[in-house]
């Protein structure tokens, strides 16, 4: 959750984009400016970001799409065995027998990325510095990240012993702290320190619109409501992994139609695509000529959650009613060509925490009906909608415009609510203005996806801490049961152990239906044949690897 502790936190499944940089640039001296020279650039689609590329305060999925070219962390997964290994650590920690210290060593020489706009020094080295003000950071009450702050909640101190090794003292045993220390967010200390007495300076620090990490690719420029632009770091330290891609660009299209144009136009390199444009539009022998097709597991999943401090959706017995109306295999089958499984729970369908014993609660209009005469709304003037307390069940859904799939379930769902009384009016808005609103907790109910990770914790969406107005538990779900199997699961280190605390807690969600959990479906790319070297791995590339042939490079010379 910030998935692989916090860096997917809100999550649209779709696909994501990059890009390379031109070959002028590619000499042994760092790129200075825009540059003007053409280059093999990988060039894909997001949303524009919702104001910050701050990896510590941005709760954007299309944010962290580009800050995973920028920043890095101690370790990093291996897209092979999908276990941790070492990236801007040496090793692995070092992990005392109880369990509760894990000592970290940075790599020596590895230097922030300098910048164009003078906001950094050149050669300016990662030290335990900025490790300890990072994660000092973090827990700061005033700065806006409880959705990782929660993972880091049980640390009792931090300490540097030299000037690359730190050591973290946890207070409680916890399973995943490999994985919360190693993936944690490492930014730098001589850009974003603040005074002790402002910490709110650090949430709107102008890095957080030019991004200054460690990574492959360093960041260019942001043109608003056009573009993002990277261009590989020349200096990186992992030679090894030095990407072959010089410049990679995000160009924002909110329409999904609107973006496969470009694709046709070939003017995008890489591109996800909806259920129906895999079977339309990426069919087209226009498309087959010039682009591979690649499905990928996803370990999300799709949902629409209902806002229990509404007066509509506090009751059990109305969610359960909601769920029951909406057609999701249905859905499935006819708007999503039926790629994708009905989902039940907040655990990826494939992971063994993952209660299979559990099915979905049907289609059925009747029940629904019977569900809210119980939870006592009914029509009491005829108007044909249903009303309690002199309230008319007459609520709206926000969801994020430009993507058909979601406008379609939402006109769908609408329908068959109508059908027993119960008003829908649609919300859709751009992808800044809708983060804006969830924040602000802004609706009635939504609909969106998150994307999980490989060692699922509940804490961050349904604890009952996690429900105020910072925490991502932004439908206000409380259930102490819950609490307790989550804060459990936390300190068991036996897998089997935690999967069975995991069965009862899907048990417990599938009981409340907070949300409607619609589907889980693969992710459906496209990627430009002019590339070389494109292999799939189990949950998606390593464009490092891409390359281009001289006489196939789209943009012009060869780097």
């Amino acid at each position: 959750m910030r998935t692989t502790v916090r860096r997917s936190l809100w999550v649209l499944l779709a696909g994501v984009v990059l890009v390379g940089l031109l070959g002028l640039l590619l000499v042994s001296q760092r790129p200075r400016g825009r540059g003007s020279a053409p280059g093999p650039w990988l060039i894909m689609r997001i949303q524009e970001p919702g104001g910050t590329l701050n990896p510590i305060i941005s709760k954007d999925y299309y944010a962290g799409a580009v800050n995973g070219y920028v920043y890095e962390s101690f370790l990093r997964r291996d897209p092979i065995t999908l276990k941790w290994v070492p990236n801007l650590a040496e090793s692995l920690p070092e992990i005392s027998p109880d369990k509760k210290q894990f000592t970290f060593r940075l790599r020596k020489g590895i230097l922030w990325h300098p910048d164009d706009n003078e906001l950094t020094p050149d050669n300016v080295e990662i030290t335990a510095d900025d490790v300890i003000f990072s994660h000092h950071t973090i827990m700061n009450p005033k700065v806006e990240c409880q959705n990782i702050r929660n993972y880091f909640q049980d640390l009792e101190k931090v300490e540097k012993l030299d000037r690359y090794t730190v050591r973290f003292t946890a207070k409680n045993v916890y399973w995943r702290w490999i994985s919360v220390l190693g993936s944690m967010d490492i930014v730098p200390k001589h850009i974003f320190e603040y005074p002790e007495k402002n910490p709110e300076l650090f949430n709107i620090n102008p890095a957080g619109r030019h991004p200054i990490g460690t990574g492959p690719y360093r960041f260019l420029t942001w043109d608003h409501g056009q573009q993002i632009i990277l261009v590989r770091n020349e200096v990186y330290w992992n030679k090894e992994r030095m990407p072959k891609i010089p410049r990679i660009v995000f160009k924002f299209i909110i329409d999904d139609t609107a973006a496969m144009e470009h694709v046709k136009k070939q003017e995008i390199d890489r591109f996800g695509c909806s259920s129906e444009q895999w079977f339309r539009d990426a069919a087209e022998p226009m498309v087959l000529d010039h682009f591979r097709r690649f499905r990928i597991n996803s370990i999300g999943y799709n949902y629409i959650g209902w806002n229990q401090k509404t007066v509509f959706f506090k009751d059990r017995l109305v969610r359960l009613a909601m769920t029951h109306a909406v057609p999701r295999q249905r859905f499935l089958e006819t708007r999503m060509n039926n790629l994708g499984r009905v989902v039940t729970g907040n655990f990826y369908v494939g992971h063994p925490s993952y209660n299979q014993a559990i099915q979905p609660w049907p289609y059925d209009l009747e029940k629904a009906r019977e569900f809210l005469e119980e939870a006592g709304w009914k029509d009491t003037d005829g108007d044909g909608i249903r009303d309690k307390d002199g309230k008319k069940f007459d609520f709206q859904l926000l969801l994020p415009s430009g993507r058909p799939i979601y406008t379609d379930l939402a006109v769908t769902v609408k329908g068959e609510l109508a059908k027993i009384g119960v008003k829908m009016n649609i919300r859709g808005l751009d992808w800044a203005s809708f983060i804006s609103e969830l924040e602000k907790r802004n609706f009635d109910a939504v609909t969106l996806g998150w994307a999980m990770g490989l060692d699922p914790d509940p804490y961050q969406l349904w604890h009952s801490s996690q429900a105020g107005v910072t925490g991502s538990n932004f439908i206000y779900f409380r259930n102490a049961e819950a609490d307790r199997i989550i804060e459990n699961a936390r300190r068991e280190f036996d897998d089997d152990k935690r999967n069975a605390l995991f069965h009862r807690f899907h048990e417990i969600m599938h009981h409340e239906q907070p949300y409607t959990f619609l589907y889980n479906r693969p992710s459906l790319m496209l990627v430009h044949r002019r590339f070389e070297n494109v292999r799939k791995y189990e949950l998606g590339f390593e464009d490092s690897e891409w390359w281009v042939r001289p006489e196939n490079q789209k943009y012009g010379v060869s780097y």
